[in-house]
């Protein structure tokens, strides 16, 4: 039978990062406790690990983060966070990830946009929750600290962010799901760029470190202040996230060599461990659409993306597939000339727009709040397959697409 949070005499609520082949990244907050200590479990009652006690510090919004480490790959884990005044949070469950020569199954979610509003109830937590994925990948828009009154000061972004954690819908789905994150514009400011980097940036800066404190990674973990990063998972998949605000030109700046939506150094890096991958998918997770059609999405920065897929087609890269989010609405497209598949899922808890008008390069739509479904399994000839699903809030099926890695091949124009 699974446990569920242990009843405690304060509000607490803790989440896994991060998950690699021996460890993972757990994220705790508690409201009146200065410590907690993390129990790892390989089976209910067997020790695998110890944490702490890890520093919830006040001026962290009395949030901490233990590294587990010293795990095996590819096993399941649970652990509970134990706080100072004796209360407990748990279990909540993870396995690691496979040996990246591994040939290991791949299952994981992927949406964006959380808010609380009572407008956008729906049991899609539960679905999430159900799902039985290895990992959820949040695309951003978690949470909206721009709803009235908008958020400017530290504390007021920690309010938003102790908010959604904390909420029990929440916290369901983070019982069963790891967590792989990347911001976009809401936990900070709508549509934030270059511009708004310079305007407005005292506000910038607290709300990019206040989501540092609640998405903690394991670079900024040690020091660094990039959060594009790559990971394994097995043999077939390596996903490439993607920071589509840190480096940004201001949206409305013409485009053309000057402007940029990765910046250089990131840019360099995505092109180069492309090339050197060796999984069987490449999955580039972009917050914000290579095929869209706004001023805040890739269709202001055509100028570097068609750079970008250009020496990609040119080193004949297999497997390539783009997910993204953003947009409120499902949909299967290909970006037309270099025929990029690209899926963009959401939202979990926003208001859905409505279907865009018929266009040859949209080959999908659903209107409704949505999670996008990966998976990677072998067909019966023993060649790994990647299929896409579009489910609903209540987990059934709207829309499937399945790949092999030959016929996820850019064409130049």
């Amino acid at each position: 039978m699974r446990r569920r949070a242990a009843a405690g005499p304060e509000a607490s609520a803790a989440a896994t990062f991060e998950v690699h082949e021996t460890g993972a990244l757990v994220s705790i907050h508690a409201e009146t406790s200065t410590w907690a200590r993390v129990r790892v479990e390989s089976a209910p009652g067997v020790l695998a690990s110890e944490v702490g006690p890890v520093a919830l510090d006040a001026d962290r919004g009395r949030t901490g983060v233990a590294e587990v480490a010293g795990l095996a790959p590819d096993t399941a884990y649970q652990y509970v966070v134990e706080l100072e005044h004796g209360s407990t949070v748990g279990p909540y469950r993870f396995r690691t990830a496979p040996a990246p020569d591994a040939d290991a199954e791949v299952h994981f979610v992927w949406s964006a946009d959380v808010d609380l509003g009572s407008e956008f109830e729906s049991p899609i937590f539960a679905s999430l929750s159900a799902s039985g994925a290895d990992f959820f990948v949040s695309l951003g828009d978690w949470p909206y600290a721009d709803n009235q009154p908008a958020a400017y000061s530290v504390e007021q972004y920690r309010d938003r962010h102790r908010a959604v954690r904390a909420a029990g819908k929440v916290q369901a789905m983070l019982h069963e799901l790891p967590v792989y994150a990347i911001y976009d514009d809401h936990e900070a400011r709508n549509n934030w760029d270059g511009r708004f980097r310079v305007e407005e940036a005292e506000r910038i800066t607290n709300a990019v470190s206040v989501w540092d404190e609640w998405f903690p990674l394991r670079a900024t973990m040690s020091g660094e202040t990039r959060r594009h990063r790559a990971w394994r998972w097995g043999r077939h998949a390596e996903l490439f996230m993607l920071d589509t605000r840190c480096c940004r030109s201001a949206n409305l700046d013409p485009d053309g060599p000057a402007k940029t939506m990765l910046g250089a150094e990131q840019k360099q890096w995505l092109l180069d461990a492309l090339r050197a991958s060796e999984a069987t998918f490449k999955i580039v997770l972009t917050s914000v659409a290579m095929a869209g059609n706004s001023p805040d999405d890739w269709s202001s920065f055509v100028y570097e993306r068609d750079q970008i897929l250009a020496e990609l087609a040119a080193a004949g890269i297999t497997g390539l597939i783009a997910l993204t989010a953003d947009g409120h609405i499902f949909s299967d497209t290909v970006l037309p000339a270099w025929g990029l598949r690209e899926f963009m899922a959401g939202p979990l808890a926003r208001h859905p727009r409505d279907l865009d008008p018929p266009d040859p390069a949209i080959l999908a739509q659903y209107k409704g709040f949505n999670y996008g479904e990966a998976r990677i399994v072998a067909d019966p000839d023993g060649v790994p397959v990647l299929e896409i699903v579009c489910r609903d809030a209540e987990g059934n099926a709207r829309h499937r697409a399945a790949f092999r890695a030959g016929e996820l091949t850019l064409t130049a124009p």
